[in-house]
């Protein structure tokens, strides 16, 4: 089945965690029950785009420097997430957040050209990843421009 992802922005790590921590659904997953109106995630569903070595990739294609910060896990403790196949909640770094949010629209397709050359990326080209590297650079906009974080739901 491979890795879920879900990319999303939150206040805190605390709105992180109550989020990231519903049973049998992740963020972005329509709470069942939940009327017209009712606020949703602002997110983005990244299937398989893990956050450290393929996000640390789109990061690196984006400032052209080597990405080596990782993201600090949220919830659950180490001890659990280390005996479970997840879900698990990390913050991505403020850094991380930035360098998305700086990609300027004109830069955006050339990136994900770049990014497809990734080897964890394989058989993907830049016309495939346009669309995700466009989202996750909206968010995080959307991040900054609300004084939050990016947060990365994962499950096996």
């Amino acid at each position: 089945m491979g890795l879920l992802t879900d990319y999303f922005r939150a206040a805190d790590q605390d709105a992180a965690r109550a989020l990231g921590s519903r049973e049998n659904a992740g963020p972005l997953t329509p709470v069942p029950g939940a009327g017209p109106g009712t606020a949703t995630v602002d997110g983005v569903e990244a299937k398989g785009i893990e956050p450290v070595v393929v996000l640390g990739s789109l990061i690196s294609a984006i400032t052209g420097e080597d990405h080596d910060e990782d993201p600090a896990l949220v919830w659950p403790d180490e001890e659990s997430a280390a005996a479970s196949d997840g879900p698990w909640v990390v913050e991505l770094p403020a850094s991380t957040r930035d360098a998305l949010a700086s990609l300027d629209d004109e830069r955006a397709p050339g990136v994900a050209e770049r990014w497809a050359t990734a080897e964890e990326l394989a058989g993907a080209t830049g016309d495939d990843l346009h669309p995700f590297v466009t989202d996750l650079t909206a968010l995080a906009r959307r991040a900054v421009a609300a004084d939050e974080q990016l947060y990365c739901w994962m499950s096996l």
